[in-house]
């Protein structure tokens, strides 16, 4: 009882220390804190209603007056006095405000009126107090309320002069286009405000993140830049998002953004310091999905990629288009995926130059392609070496993506890397074993965006030119590739882990699904998109330049077999068909599990057939599963000293069918079906029951205490 007592003491301690810290509870103060008074209280929720409805704002702070404003921009004494409801309607049918005016030196007004939503932010002036903090809230009125959008919805509330003023608005050319303005360049290399990196030209601003149901799933104040290259110079920019602790209590976005995203550990990732609305970057004018399909297809990897998801983006409660979130790739990223301190996040980019990280980090990636120039590669022992200072296999996907890619912006461009800062390599440590790994980000100059599908890139030869002077291949930046090249065993890695793509990853069947899948997501919503930025004269343009992806991907797998074939000199290729039970295992082809689930490999994988190289060793693995036995190869030119050997390895001259046979441990044994396994399940378990039953009861009738 006196346990029970003290507990119950505690409870109540505790209880009261809440409601002396809490505003609002046990008769606390009014005030938010010593020195600023309480935020006004608003009668409607952000987000969707069917109909028009009154807003009422108020205050708990006497002698307070409430400022509001419906523009974006900050109440202050001089913004409108709250005094009667405010009407919250449709206002559609308003002039198009910042939506006519212009954002680039090619801007062209919208087909129409865009729809609107109204923003409201308000804020308490009281004697004595500082202002409250500002309160901000979005509210769409529409018949379909959510269901107006198949995307979630983003609304984006800042100053208008932040983000459209001559002088310092981000989103505009603005004064320095003016005062800089040279006709002999291209609109994407002329200076503008919307050209300005760094802190200085980062601007305060409110986000409310509605997920398709209309939920507000969070809503954070942040900083925002633009971002991005050449793209900045299109209407519609990308905008880079900051969680920081000097906008907001909450210094990171605490939300599951990406569904089914995943940290390295396998464990939900849904924390997020920066990320990005993407405008589709050069693919603008195109597909628009184009860099997100790409990193898609190659998600299973294991190379760091950027998740990516559409929404519809509103700007200080005008319609602007649907923009891709995405992952940004720096420190955080690292931090947040691989449970790392960010501080020993090393980013090198290009030619090794420092992205984050302290000075001198960038020494450990410059010292090893020393190491590399200086010696013979070939030498087993100096790769041996290069393979404790960069994750090769890793090193080997990244490659091959982007010459699959055929992304004629790379390897002078786009380029960035990692490593977690150590003393030296440690072995068996993962992700954290201070190896360099590599990001792929950017793509979209890849499946032929300026050539109408052109899948011919010889990107093979492209990556290993020797002796370039400027972008997109200069000498430097196919330097390490080509040395590795040298080496026997890399290529030998490099061209086996090819074909396996090429099997698989990139399967036309798989990637032209895929392709389908993206369109079908966003045609949904591209022609109001299209009404807005005039980026294609119509769905049908649209469509055409998605059926160009379709075109690449088709025919890409032929040219780099040809590609491969002919600059690395392999001698032509075989198929090679391959069956199995499939109830009692699966084969392994090199790196690939050919069974269902594997991406590139259908849910009846068998038989399955795919290309090799004759020059190159393909190796066989027969897994039997739970209750079979791997009992020998059939077919084929095996040895019949290997038939019985799980793992065989082949050089193909030829066409080959071979089978892997599996059969039962025990032929005669019939394996349990569901009801079966059920019954025995329960029963030991009501034994178990039982038998614990009875060891209390013995245990309680010896008790002393009874």
């Amino acid at each position: 009882m006196r346990s029970i007592r003290n507990l119950a003491a505690y409870l109540l301690a505790g209880v009261l220390l809440i409601a002396f810290l809490l505003p609002g509870i046990g008769g606390s103060s009014a005030k938010a804190g010593d020195h600023r008074a309480m935020a006004p209280v608003f009668s409607h929720k952000s987000g969707w209603y069917s109909e028009p409805f009154q807003l009422t704002l108020s205050t708990k702070e006497e002698n307070a007056v409430i400022y509001y404003t419906l523009d974006g921009s900050v109440p202050d004494e001089s913004s409108l006095v709250y005094t009667t409801p405010i009407t919250i309607r449709n206002r559609t049918s308003e002039p198009n405000h910042f939506s006519a005016i212009r954002t680039a030196p090619n801007y062209s007004q919208p087909r129409g009126k865009v729809y609107k939503g109204t923003v409201v932010r308000a804020r308490v002036y009281s004697p004595d107090l500082e202002p409250s903090d500002v309160i901000t809230h979005t509210y769409f009125v529409d018949p379909e309320k959510s269901g107006r959008y198949t995307f979630p919805v983003i609304s984006i509330v800042g100053d208008p002069d932040d983000f459209f003023g001559y002088e310092r608005g981000i989103y505009v050319p603005g004064k320095i286009y003016d005062d800089n303005y040279d006709p002999g360049k291209p609109d994407y290399e002329r200076n503008a405000n919307y050209m300005q990196r760094g802190a200085n030209w980062e601007r305060p601003a409110h986000i409310e993140f509605f997920e398709t149901d209309g939920t507000l799933a969070f809503d954070l104040n942040v900083g925002i830049r633009i971002h991005g290259g050449a793209s900045r110079a299109t209407a519609q920019k990308s905008l880079r998002i900051y969680a920081k602790s000097e906008y907001d209590t909450e210094k990171n976005i605490k939300y599951e953004i990406f569904p089914g995203l995943k940290k390295a550990d396998g464990t939900t990732l849904a924390e997020f310091k920066r990320l990005l609305l993407r405008n589709g970057g050069n693919d603008y004018w195109y597909a628009y999905f184009r860099d997100a399909l790409m990193q898609d297809l190659i998600a299973h990897t294991g190379l760091d990629i950027q998740a990516s998801r559409p929404a519809i983006v509103f700007l200080n409660g005008e319609y602007w288009g649907f923009q891709n979130i995405r992952e940004r790739l720096d420190r955080f990223y690292i931090k947040n995926k691989y449970d790392v301190d960010e501080n020993r996040v090393v980013i090198l980019e290009g030619d090794g130059w420092l992205s984050e990280g302290a000075s001198g980090d960038e020494a450990h990636y410059h010292q090893m392609l020393e190491y590399i120039g200086t010696r013979d590669i070939r030498v087993s022992s100096h790769y041996e070496y290069i393979k404790t200072q960069m994750d090769v296999d890793n090193y080997i996907d990244y490659q091959i993506s982007q010459i699959y890619y055929g992304n004629d912006d790379w390897p002078g461009n786009n380029i960035k890397f990692w490593r977690v800062r150590t003393d030296q390599y440690i072995e068996g440590a993962g992700y954290l074993d201070g190896r360099w790994r590599w990001m792929v980000y950017d793509t979209d100059f890849g499946f032929g965006l300026y050539e109408g599908g052109g899948y011919n890139h010889q990107t093979l030869a492209f990556a290993m030119q020797e002796g370039g002077t400027s972008w997109p291949n200069p000498d430097w930046s196919t330097f390490l590739f080509r040395s590795l090249m040298q080496n026997e065993e890399f290529k030998q890695a490099f061209v086996i882990r090819f074909t396996d793509h090429l099997n698989t990853t990139f399967a036309p069947a798989r990637v032209i699904d895929m392709i389908n899948k993206y369109e079908a997501l966003y045609e949904s919503e591209i022609e109001e998109h299209i009404n807005r930025w005039n980026s294609h004269g119509s769905i049908g343009d649209w469509r055409g330049k998605v059926d160009e992806l379709r075109i690449f991907a088709s025919n890409r797998p032929g040219s780099l077999y040809t590609q491969l074939n002919g600059v690395l000199r392999l001698g032509g290729t075989s198929r090679l068909t391959l069956d199995c039970n499939k109830a009692g295992g699966y084969i392994q082809v090199n790196t690939v599990d050919i069974k269902e689930g594997t991406p590139g490999v259908p849910a009846d994988p068998y038989p399955f057939s795919g290309m090799y190289f004759r020059s190159m060793p393909t190796t066989l693995t027969a897994h039997a599963y739970a209750g079979y036995r791997f009992a020998g190869w059939v077919g084929g030119k095996i040895p019949e000293e290997e038939r019985q050997s799980e793992t065989i390895t082949l050089y193909l001259d030829g066409p080959q069918e071979i089978k892997a046979v599996f059969e039962p441990l025990d032929p005669s044994a019939v394996p349990a079906g569901p009801g079966t396994n059920g019954f025995m399940i329960a029963a030991v378990l009501v034994g178990l029951l039982m038998i614990t039953g009875v060891l209390l009861f013995v245990s309680k009738t010896r008790s002393p205490l009874r």
